[in-house]
């Protein structure tokens, strides 16, 4: 299921839908964490693209956390290996990375254009409290001990809240909560996911390669 949820309501029983990682334009650099050593030969290169175009243009486009090395051995508590990836498995990271990126925005498109309908809201004092979905998901405004795990069906979910909270059931006139859900798309109508991801090319080429190499320098 995908769910694009208010932040003002507590959405239990859906599965949230979480938009990729936004990325981050990086500047300067706001702790020792983030920042680059630069060689000399590239402090000279950029001291001529400066002085070319007046400013420096380039930026660059940081996702995640960013690490020094130094920090990684640390973490892992042993040196750690750099291994150079071939052109190949290079192109086909970048071109799983874009699959999965066409997969993503195809489910959100059959979610968005089958989006479940609500059948009913409680009320308590003229204040909504929850809104049941035909698909039994529900979002609750804050949150209502007692609610059972179990799944129900949405006339089933509506009486249950409405016993917690005493309150009254409407079933039209439907207050909008700015919030929405939908079911994943069937896997037959999602581009094929063909490439192999980085850690998958890390376990079946990179590890077994760099163990045959331990292997003949024992």
């Amino acid at each position: 299921m995908i769910s694009m949820i208010n932040t003002s309501l507590a959405a239990s029983s859906i599965g949230n839908f979480r938009p990729r990682q936004q990325e981050k334009i990086a500047g300067a650099p706001e702790s020792d964490a983030d920042q680059v050593s630069l060689s000399e030969e590239a402090r000279q290169r950029l001291a001529t693209d400066e002085s070319a175009a007046g400013t420096a243009t380039d930026v660059y486009r940081v996702s995640g956390p960013v690490y020094r090395i130094s920090d990684m051995v640390e973490i892992s508590g042993k040196a750690l290996v750099a291994v150079k990836m071939t052109d190949a498995q290079i192109a086909e990271i970048k071109l799983h990375d874009q699959q999965v990126a066409a997969r993503e925005q195809a489910n959100f498109n059959y979610a968005q254009s089958h989006q479940y309908q609500p059948v009913g809201q409680v009320f308590v004092n003229g204040q909504l409290v929850a809104t049941v979905l035909d698909s039994g998901a529900y979002e609750l405004s804050s949150s209502i001990p007692g609610l059972s795990d179990t799944t129900l069906s949405p006339q089933e979910r509506l009486a249950e809240i409405a016993r917690a909270v005493n309150g009254k059931i409407s079933y039209s006139d439907f207050v909008a909560t700015g919030s929405w859900s939908g079911p994943a798309a069937p896997e037959a109508m999602l581009p094929p996911l063909t490439a192999r991801s980085l850690m998958e090319i890390i376990e079946q080429e990179i590890e077994p390669l760099r163990q045959k190499q331990r292997q003949l320098q024992a």
